[in-house]
């Protein structure tokens, strides 16, 4: 059996980002849903300043892709540094996208 430690932590670290991505983007759909109509005219603003901190999942993201990396050149297990390295790449982007949005 080979050992996968870069690989296996980075499908660690991203499955486990996306499920506080969840709980953050679930926060926001219920501040959406008890805000009024001015303040849900203008919420994009209020998203950033008060769940901001959520873009930093990104970063995450790109420790993901350099364990990804790191795996590659050890020549660890293909198929899970295929499936590492777009869960990281897919985290990179999904903090940005404003998933909320479909929620609501």
């Amino acid at each position: 059996m080979k050992k996968n430690p870069f690989s296996l932590s980075t499908i660690f670290i991203c499955i486990l980002s996306y499920f506080i991505l969840f709980i953050i983007e679930m926060k926001i759909v219920q501040d959406y849903q008890n805000a009024s109509g001015k303040t849900q005219a203008l919420f994009g603003v209020k998203e950033v300043i008060m769940y901001g901190y959520k873009y930093n999942l990104a970063f995450v993201g790109i420790i993901g892709l350099v364990l990804t990396f790191i795996g590659f050149r050890r020549n660890e297990e293909t198929f899970q540094l295929m499936l590492g390295g777009f869960l990281a790449l897919i985290l990179l982007f999904l903090p940005l996208a404003g998933i909320w949005r479909i929620f609501v």
